[in-house]
């Protein structure tokens, strides 16, 4: 009998993965453009309100509600108008509006946006095309902290960074960041009939290297550092020696080939004499003799 759980589910497969005595890797600071699909070490907070300000959402004028029965009798006057980034938040006075546009500060006094689709100009007042009911109080207007508040955690310790979250960082002005460094993982495939992609084929009873490349690759989606090692045949010294030179060179490996109960299936010996076998034979289809 074996000394290790056999022909165990997938749930229980991962289980004792995550119960495994195993060191976590460092973290190290980098770039914020660096950070892509990298995984966040720290918790990243909003530093203000965003909009500091109340801000325009559309292109229109700015009104203090309280003057709409004036502007639907007389129409108000426009002042001079507020264009973004203006560094000076103008005063809207009382029966007067402001030609306020998109992602402008509010004008102060005014706390109502009337897009220009519902104006008409006549003599450099304002007139409306459409319904009173159609304007409502504090419409099309971002208010201060609508998009996140001060101190509001954007980014969590763990979340894995995409282009959305660069953008982010790049607006928090968040010029450097800690992430958990990349694993180098060694990918090690045995077997005498497996021949690698370009070599000739020159019998009938072998396969081509799929499992590496196809390994490689979702490391890689994984943000990790995959590292291929050239193919092995079913030879134990040959097989042992690799182990321990991946051993040395990565902070994992993950093999394929040899683990079946084959008289030339070495790679388990290997691991027996090197580590520790947890568990032999997963519920999985294709993939049973996963150790």
């Amino acid at each position: 009998m074996a000394d290790y759980p056999t022909l165990i589910s997938y749930d229980e497969a991962v289980k004792i993965l995550n119960t495994l005595p195993i060191k976590p890797l460092g973290t190290q600071q980098v770039h914020f453009k660096n950070a892509l699909h990298r995984i966040c070490a720290e918790d990243i907070t909003a530093p203000c309100d965003v909009p500091s300000y109340p801000t325009s959402a559309m292109d229109g004028y700015a009104i203090n509600f309280e003057d709409m029965p004036t502007l639907l009798t007389n129409g108000l006057e426009i002042l001079p108008p507020n264009k973004a980034g203006n560094p000076n938040r103008p005063t809207l006075q009382r029966g007067y509006t402001i030609k306020t546009l998109t992602g402008s500060l509010l004008p102060i006094n005014a706390d109502t946006l009337i897009i220009v689709e519902h104006i008409t100009l006549k003599d450099n007042r304002i007139f409306l095309n459409t319904s009173a009911d159609n304007i409502k109080p504090h419409q099309w207007i971002r208010q201060a902290g609508d998009n996140y508040k001060k101190g509001e955690v954007l980014l969590k310790k763990g979340d894995k960074i995409g282009a959305f979250e660069i953008g982010l960082l790049a607006e928090l002005n968040q010029n450097f960041l800690q992430v958990y460094q990349k694993a180098r993982v060694g990918i090690l495939c045995v077997g005498d009939e497996i021949i690698e992609v370009g070599e000739e084929k020159k019998y009938e009873n072998v396969v081509r290297s799929v499992n590496p490349h196809l390994l490689e690759s979702i490391l890689l989606q994984m943000g990790q550092e995959p590292m291929v090692y050239p193919l092995l045949k079913d030879d134990k010294a040959m097989i042992k020696a690799a182990y321990e030179r991946a051993l040395r060179e990565c902070d994992m490996i993950i093999s394929t080939g040899g683990m079946s109960m084959g008289d030339y299936d070495f790679t388990q010996d290997v691991i027996k004499e090197m580590g520790q076998i947890h568990f032999k034979g997963v519920r999985l289809k294709p993939g049973k003799p996963v150790a």
